[in-house]
């Protein structure tokens, strides 16, 4: 895969469309597996660990999934996995994917894995200066034109401005960043800076 590939899901792309659906797919195949299986509770967090969550993960830095297309994808195969470790499948989240420290388990959830994902992928590129960070400049100065804003869209609040930006890469890192009070200092928004100003 070469280093600009992933960089074809910043930009509205059908194989996005799909992607929900294949990943429901695979958990729902790991549901059937484990269910009818006699493993032993270690071997079932176990599987899940390292057989399920890199395959769901494997992609999703260069996926946009919403809160509610993640929770139809990652429920099958936790109400399957909940019995194996002798819990009820009906464990509130906090529990399931809640830090250790307080009590939870620790499980990562999918929305969070994607968020985190991406931020750390944008904060690597743009450190690095490669040509992977030119191009996700060029994709922040044109959401930052198309919102038509002069501060940085990614500090701005996200139910306030989201009508005004299209369903893309960025669109995603915004809301989740957004979410969680993440702010993000850039000395550049992009390469179209002198069109602000003319805005």
């Amino acid at each position: 895969m070469s280093l600009t590939e992933p960089l074809a899901h910043i930009s509205p792309h059908p194989e996005v469309q799909t992607k929900p659906l294949k990943c429901y797919g695979v958990s729902t195949y790991y549901a059937t597996c484990i269910q009818g299986s006699s493993i032993s509770r270690e071997a079932a967090l176990w599987s899940y660990s390292l057989y399920l969550l890199p395959k769901l993960f494997l992609s999703l830095m260069a996926m946009t999934f919403t809160e509610m297309q993640c929770a139809p994808i990652q429920s099958p195969a936790l109400r399957a996995l909940l019995p194996k470790l002798h819990l009820n499948r009906n464990t509130a989240q906090s529990i399931i994917h809640g830090p250790v420290v307080y009590g939870g388990m620790n499980i990562p959830h999918l929305y969070t894995s994607q968020g985190l994902s991406q931020l750390k992928f944008l904060l690597g590129h743009l450190r690095a200066q490669d040509k992977t960070c030119k191009l996700l400049l060029i994709s922040h100065g044109y959401h930052q034109l198309l919102i038509g804003i002069l501060s940085n869209f990614l500090n701005s609040s996200y139910s306030a401005f989201n009508f005004l930006a299209c369903s893309i890469w960025y669109t995603s890192v915004w809301k989740f960043m957004s979410k969680l009070k993440i702010t993000k200092t850039m000395q550049r928004y992009g390469y179209l800076p002198h069109l602000m100003v003319m805005m």
